[in-house]
């Protein structure tokens, strides 16, 4: 969760509404981290919650990708990090 953590506290730093996504077990670290809305992707999909944001960072890649295209308003920005595959 390294790079996804430092993302989120910078994202919050500048002032930016975050929601973030991860298991069970992580949801009170995501709280911590700075999470205006920590999402349990175990129990409810990312983009029932999340709509019209300005940027996604997703570090899953593929299928989560294509659906993070879904929630970007017209001029967002989509960035896979950490060497996550595309959609595909």
């Amino acid at each position: 969760m390294g790079l996804v953590a430092s993302r989120l506290q910078i994202a919050k730093a500048r002032g930016a509404r975050v929601i973030a996504t991860a298991s069970t077990a992580n949801q009170d670290l995501l709280k911590q981290l700075g999470a205006d809305v920590a999402v349990d992707y175990a129990k409810t999909r990312f983009d029932d919650v999340a709509k019209d944001v300005d940027a996604v960072l997703d570090p899953v890649g593929k299928e989560t990708l294509a659906r993070s295209y879904d929630v970007v308003k017209k001029g967002g920005d989509s960035h896979v990090a950490g060497g996550a595959p595309g959609p595909g």
